[in-house]
């Protein structure tokens, strides 16, 4: 967390007309970081800077993904009473169903870069209110809610941190799965053990570079992990 004082001095030393700083949302809502974001607004306001902050949504500006981020926004001079944050724009978010559908199947033509990593029943499943919160499956990896945007696509992602998509749910239009089994580990049923039902899979990189607001055809390179890594430190382009 020390590292947005590095920010703070290239700022004050090269005094720009404006900047912007962006980082997770605990530094902006976090009672833990309130020092730190008072700190650094007197650091900019005493180097001449107007300053406003604050936590947005990455969907509330049309990407398809919840991400919430913290933004610190300064100007040498205000711009005639426009405030320094962006306003949500109120227009239609697509859900996950709605980016997922413009895919092919994962492995073929136009998403071929699956995450292979096996999907096994959690043997002490982690049970939140929401069957799309919580650890049902072994790693991080939670399952996509297709009526929503998708949750925040993390620089973690890869293997079996990777988001469980329901693909009867998703092609054939099926109750999902991952939904019933949840209300019967809640009505107090055993959890399953092994693997998951096939049709339950792992996101594609290709369909996270989407997620991420990136052209569909955007070039990132290196191994799986990199680049997983690229897109979950990337702020979407319809946000920035």
């Amino acid at each position: 967390s020390q590292l947005v004082y590095d920010f703070a001095k290239v700022v004050t030393t090269r005094k720009p007309r404006a900047f912007v700083m962006e980082n997770v949302d605990h530094l902006g809502k976090s009672s833990r970081f309130a020092k730190t974001r008072k700190s650094l607004k007197k650091i900019f306001m005493d180097a001449g800077y107007i300053v406003e902050d604050g936590v947005l949504i990455a969907s509330d500006f049309g990407v398809p993904q919840r991400r919430k981020r913290y933004f610190m926004v300064g100007v040498q001079k205000k711009l005639n009473g426009i405030p320094l944050l962006p306003i949500p724009n109120g227009g239609k978010v697509p859900t996950a169903r709605d980016i997922l559908l413009s895919f092919p199947p994962p492995g073929e033509p136009g998403n071929i870069r699956t995450t292979n990593a096996k999907i096994n029943f959690a043997l002490n499943p982690v049970m939140r209110k929401s069957p799309y919160a919580g650890m049902l499956f072994n790693g991080l990896g939670r399952p996509v809610d297709l009526n929503r945007p998708i949750q925040t696509l993390a620089a973690s992602f890869g293997g079996n941190k990777t988001p469980i998509i329901d693909e009867k749910e998703l092609r054939d239009g099926t109750p999902s799965w991952i939904e019933n089994y949840h209300i019967k580990l809640s009505e107090g049923h055993a959890p399953h053990e092994g693997e998951a039902p096939d049709f339950l899979r792992r996101m594609t990189i290709d369909e996270c570079i989407v997620f991420q607001d990136f052209p569909r055809n955007y070039d990132l390179r290196g191994p799986k992990s990199s680049i997983f890594r690229q897109i979950g430190n990337a702020v979407p382009p319809g946000l920035a």
